[in-house]
This record gives structure tokens, sequence and C-alpha cells, in this order.
């Protein structure tokens, strides 16, 4: 990396820093995670105040630093501001931030990651069902950090499954078929088929179907369950503002 450097990224979080500084967390396309200082930005006159807001999709020019880059100049491409109106939306769009940052690493880009997270704000801009959306960014994540769950046949012995195969697990990270079910150790999930076969759609990547229904609270229970449990097995993670995001879901 040059000493000055443009990046394109969105704003995961932000820390005030001494007495006008702030520090930010940019989720960029260019060099994964981004932690640079902005000076003064908390003064009222601050040029770049503006546009370094949480959930900004900003075009970024920095400094690299000793310790901390430093941010010189923004522009804002997208403030996502009709999800800012939203909190249920807020909720939604910060735990997607957050679960993205937490696979990132400082200077390892992954594009692909980055498109996934700008494509699903944008998708929750104008939502038919925010649920789903979340889940469906769930399972490509996974999918791009190596951990592709298995939908569609057993994850032991990859025999295809069929209709009357409804367990899960977590750690296995897939389907388990009935055979495989009788010497499996593994906390198992039993799933109902209509989670089964939405579950089926993601691993066909059937994404804009999905992104069209909606299934009862019993199903959608299903699935957080589902992916909360490979998360925390696949991933070692449990991040604070998905407790937030499922507080507001509920009410």
């Amino acid at each position: 990396m040059t000493k000055n450097y443009f990046a394109t990224g969105i704003i995961s979080k932000s820390t005030n820093f001494g007495e006008a500084d702030s520090i930010f967390h940019l989720i960029t396309k260019e060099y994964g995670l981004v932690k640079a200082v902005a000076k003064s930005v908390r003064k009222p006159k601050s040029k770049l105040k503006g546009h370094l807001q949480t959930l900004n999709h900003v075009n970024a020019y920095l400094r690299k630093g000793k310790n901390l880059d430093l941010i010189t100049q923004v522009e804002s491409i997208n403030s996502f501001n009709s999800i800012k109106k939203n909190l249920t939306f807020i909720a939604q769009a910060c735990y997607m931030t957050e679960l993205t940052e937490s696979v990132l690493s400082e200077d390892q880009p992954s594009p692909e990651l980055f498109d996934l997270l700008v494509s699903s704000l944008k998708f929750l801009e104008t939502p038919k069902n925010g649920i789903l959306l979340i889940h469906c960014f769930e399972f490509q994540l996974l999918a791009l950090s190596g951990f592709k769950l298995m939908f569609l046949e057993c994850v032991n012995c990859q025999k295809e499954i069929s209709e009357n195969s409804h367990v899960f697990s977590p750690v296995q990270g897939g389907v388990i078929c009935p055979n495989c079910k009788k010497t499996e150790n593994t906390k198992l999930i039993s799933l109902n088929i209509m989670t089964l076969k939405i579950l089926r759609n993601m691993d066909r990547e059937n994404f804009s179907l999905l992104l069209k229904i909606s299934p009862p609270k019993n199903i959608i229970r299903e699935l957080s369950r589902i992916f909360d449990e490979s998360i925390k097995e696949l991933l070692g993670i449990k991040l604070n503002s998905q407790s937030f995001y499922q507080t507001i879901v509920k009410h």
C-alpha cells in the first residue's frame, strides 16, 4: 500500500478520540478492514463530518500512518437515509456490517464480501422481507468465509437428502441424513419441511425468489436458530448487534 491511497468503503463503526477527533472502521473493497482517524471531525465546521456517518458508503482518501491511517478527504456515495429512518432497518444494517467486519482482516481484501454487503444494504432500502434478506446474507457470508452450509445432500455421506430428512447440524454445517443421524454426536436441530425448502432454495442460490416470500413466525424462528447456531459454531462469534437486532425484530 502506498503512503497516500484511495478506498471505497462502508463505515461500520466510529469512536471518539481526543478532544475533537474520531476513529472510524471502514469495510473497504480494496483493503479489507481499515481503521483510520479523522482530525477535528467533531468540530461544527468540519467538512468531513457530514460524510463520516455510520453505514455511509463512501469514497475515502487516506494517508498511511504509523499506528492509524489518516482520512484526508471523503465523499458520500450513498448515505442510506431510508434505512436510518427506521429502527428495524438500522438494527439489521448494523448486524450485517458488524458480521462482515468480524470475518475481515486488515490488509486482506474480500471484494465479494464487500459487494454482498453493499447489495444487501441497497435491498434493505426497499425491503420485501427483511428477515429472509438477513438469512440470505448470512448464508452467503458463511460461504464466502469458507463455510458453505449444505442443504441438498447429507454433510457426512454426501447422499441426496429426501423430503423426510429434516435434521441439521450446526457443528457439521449441513443437513444430516437418517443413517448418519444414528451415529452423529453433535447438537441437532429438527427442521420443518417448509424450513428445509427455504434452505434448499438458498443452496440453489434462488435468492430473488426467497426475498418475495413471507414465512410464518415459527419458520422464521427456526431459520434464526439455524443461522445463530451455525455462526456461533463455525465462526466462533457472538455479536452485540445480533442481540439488539433480534430484540427489535421480536417487537
